[in-house]
């Protein structure tokens, strides 16, 4: 994400997460929020972007990270929401979602990097008209709704890379962990539009790339959603993002500018097309990544949508905001090839560790030694003999033979 082995590439960053992060947040570590609100992708996750995946894959780093992100919408009056549903259209809102995501990620080796990411989903101001009979309309209002939203998990795979280009498959699958039975301010269960959860399993594949020269970067990502029916017999419209960010870092800061591109098809709800869904949008997301120290970092952006084309009646999006806190712990490799945390005080990190007593157990600055000073030659993986002691003959003090000095 935003974090990076300092001597990996640069020493102002060293590797995390986003949230959430792999080499963003962990992460993440990012990748767009569904068009539904569903929001179930590990966003961030390569370096500089911080909507974008990228395909950096630090081995040895555990991270994590929070990321809180609104999206606000233009919404309809509801005497057009009336006028909407007179005319037979299936139109609803909200004026603003808002989701927080907790991020984690671990890169198993140079080549292999998993993330998970939870979401917390809130909808505010939703509207939706109904009929109650022909020519009898009424609006149904909910003021603030939200729950445990579904689970994300994303694996990395670098294939390939050299000191300055690095290339990643990313395969993704959502859980339907979310709330599907939230309802509004009259006690009736909510469209599966406006849940915290989809009720569905969905699966994601794509490509990253990553460029990192010196103090600046460039990461891309194309990832293609496949979904599936979910809650109430609702199954969102398959989706395809394309992001690239640029990212340059200047002391403690690191700038991005980036560009996020979303197409999805219409809905599908009881084997109806809807015809007032599906989306195409092109963002412009600047942003800013300021290191607090080498584990710990803060981000923030915001995604303007310069081209938006909504098939049918939908509200526009006017803007979307991000601000995230992200976290590294460096997990190092022994001697023996296992990872282990650097902390870790029984298996020490240096190159020569101290031996160590085999009785005591306490370290020493040189070999061992008896109670004579002699040096003991003690394997640490067998329990340690020593030589009996020889006995000497007993002397003849009758005898007449001379006896050995």
């Amino acid at each position: 994400m935003f974090l990076r082995d300092k001597a990996e590439v640069f020493p102002v960053r060293a590797s995390a997460a986003g949230f959430a992060v792999c080499g963003l947040l962990a992460s993440m570590a990012a990748l767009p929020s569904s068009v539904h609100a569903h929001g179930e992708t590990v966003r961030g996750g390569g370096a500089g972007g911080i909507n974008t995946v990228g395909a950096i894959v630090t081995p040895g780093i555990l991270s994590g990270g929070l990321r809180l992100e609104v999206r606000q919408f233009d919404a309809f009056s509801e005497e057009m929401l009336l006028g909407y549903a007179l005319e037979g259209e299936d139109v609803h809102q909200h004026a603003q979602e808002l989701s927080g995501t907790l991020t984690a990620s671990y890169a198993l080796d140079a080549s292999w990097c998993l993330n998970a990411a939870l979401q917390v989903n809130a909808f505010r101001d939703f509207r939706e008209a109904t009929l109650d009979g022909p020519g009898v309309a009424r609006v149904v209002r909910d003021d603030l709704s939200g729950g445990i939203g579904d689970l994300l998990l994303l694996t990395r795979v670098r294939p390939w890379h050299d000191d300055s280009h690095h290339v990643a498959i990313l395969a993704g699958l959502k859980l339907p962990t979310g709330s599907t039975r939230e309802t509004d301010d009259e006690g009736a269960r909510q469209g599966a539009h406006n849940q915290p959860g989809s009720g569905s399993i969905d699966f994601q594949l794509g490509l990253a790339y990553s460029l990192v020269v010196d103090w600046f970067e460039i990461d891309a990502d194309v990832v293609g959603h496949v979904r599936t029916e979910g809650a109430m017999s609702y199954q969102a419209g398959n989706m395809l993002q394309a992001d690239v960010a640029l990212s340059a870092t200047v002391w403690q800061l690191t700038l991005v500018a980036e560009l996020n591109f979303l197409v999805a098809e219409r809905d599908v709800e009881r084997d109806e097309v809807l015809r007032n869904s599906g989306i195409t949008t092109l963002y412009a997301s600047p942003g800013v990544v300021a290191r607090l120290t080498s584990e710990h970092v803060l981000f923030a952006s915001f995604s303007y949508p310069i081209y938006q084309d909504l098939p049918g009646i939908q509200n526009n999006e006017l803007f979307r905001a991000n601000l995230g806190y992200a976290f590294s712990a460096e997990v190092s490799r022994s001697h023996d090839g296992e990872r282990r945390p650097t902390h870790d005080p029984f298996h020490p990190q240096d190159d020569h560790p101290p031996d160590r007593h085999p009785d005591h157990g306490h370290a020493h600055d040189g070999p061992p030694h008896d109670e004579h000073g002699r040096h003991l030659d003690v394997r640490y993986d067998e329990p340690a003999h020593e030589e009996p002691a020889h006995e000497e003959s007993p002397v003849d003090e009758t005898s007449d033979a001379p006896q050995p000095e």
